[in-house]
C-alpha cells in the first residue's frame, strides 16, 4: 500500500495531488463566498438595529447645551449658574456637601 496512490487520494478520484487542488479551489471559493454574504448581512442588520451611526444612544442634555441656552439668552444667568451646579454635582465632578445641598436646594419642585 505505501508504494501506490495514498488511499485518500485513490478514494476521492484523485490521480495527482494538483488535480486535489483543483477540486477543493472551487469549495474554498463558494465558502469565502459565503462568509462574505453573512458579513454584509450582519452589517445591514446592525445598521438597522443601531441606527445609521452605530454608535450609542445620545448622550441627553450636557453642558455644551446649557451655554448654548444661556447666550441665545432663553435662561438668565442665575438660572445657568443653578443648572451648572446641578449637573456638576450630579456627575461628582464636585464632592463638597455644600455643592450637593445646593443643587437639591436650586431644583424646582414639580
Amino acid at each position: 500500500m505505501l508504494h501506490g496512490r495514498p488511499a485518500l487520494l485513490a478514494s476521492a478520484g484523485v490521480t495527482r495531488p494538483g488535480d486535489m487542488f483543483g477540486q477543493v479551489l472551487p469549495w474554498l471559493l463558494v465558502f469565502l463566498g459565503i462568509v462574505v454574504v453573512g458579513a454584509i448581512v450582519v452589517a445591514i442588520i446592525r445598521r438597522r438595529v443601531w441606527g445609521q451611526d452605530g454608535g450609542a444612544p445620545d448622550a441627553g442634555f450636557t453642558l455644551h447645551d446649557l451655554r448654548s441656552l444661556h447666550a441665545s439668552g432663553q435662561i438668565s444667568t442665575e438660572e445657568f449658574e443653578r443648572a451648572k451646579s446641578a449637573m456638576i454635582a450630579q456627575v461628582g465632578g464636585d464632592t463638597s456637601e455644600n455643592a450637593a445641598g445646593e443643587a437639591e436646594q436650586s431644583a424646582p419642585d414639580a
